[in-house]
Order: structure tokens, then sequence, then C-alpha cells
């Protein structure tokens, strides 16, 4: 009971980040992102095939489809892109502090890479 009115951070508590759930979700907007696509060239096909008539017509209702479309896919391509940046990084950053905890590399100050000394990197 002591420890309950003790110090303790102020405002709410951090929310629990569920992995599963965001991966979930980002799926879940690019699988319907991928949806839209694909009704729009359906919807594109169609109005290829009609007759030359309403090619015009067809024509502008394409530009204004693809249009929209660009405009609702780039949005989750750009938070993919990001998100395999960030994963990149974080793999490099792993590996190159694995092997400096090994010996294998040092990082100097210019961020130049460089074996620790040549024996050591012939031998492995």
């Amino acid at each position: 009971m002591v420890e309950a009115l003790g110090h303790r951070e102020r405002g709410r508590p951090p929310l629990r980040v569920d992995l599963e759930k965001e991966a979930f979700l980002r799926q879940s907007q690019e699988l319907q992102a991928q949806l839209q696509v694909m009704e729009q060239t359906v919807r594109i096909r169609q109005w290829l095939e009609q007759p030359d008539q309403k090619k015009n017509e067809a024509a502008e209702m394409m530009v204004t489809t693809l249009t929209r479309l660009k405009q609702q896919v780039r949005g989750p391509y750009q938070r993919l892109c990001e998100y395999l940046r960030q994963a990149e990084t974080a793999r490099r950053l792993a590996a190159e502090t694995w092997l400096q905890r090994n010996g294998v590399i040092t990082i100097t100050q210019s961020k130049k890479v460089l074996p620790i000394s040549p024996e050591r990197s012939a031998h492995n």
C-alpha cells in the first residue's frame, strides 16, 4: 500500500504495442490497396472493350480513376518503404555491433570500417 502512494510516473501508463496486431493492420491496409488496384484494372479493361464511340469517354474515366488510384496507393507504399528502410538500418547496426564486439572490425570517428589487424582478419 505504501508503494501505491509513493512516487509514480505522471500521466497515463504507456500503451503496450502489440506487434502482431500492428503487422495485421498493416497487411490489411496493403491488401485493401491491392484490391482497389485490381478492381480498377477490371474496370479499365471493361472500358477498353466497349465500342469505339465510347472510347473518349472511357479514356477520360481512366485518367480520373488512375489519378485517384495513384493517390490511394501512395500512402501505403511510402509506409512500406519507410518500414523496409528501418528494418535494413536495424539489421546493419546489429551486424556492425556484433562484428565490433567479436573484434572483427573497428569503426573510426569518420565512420570508416577497418579490420582490427590484417593477421587476424586473414585467419578468420
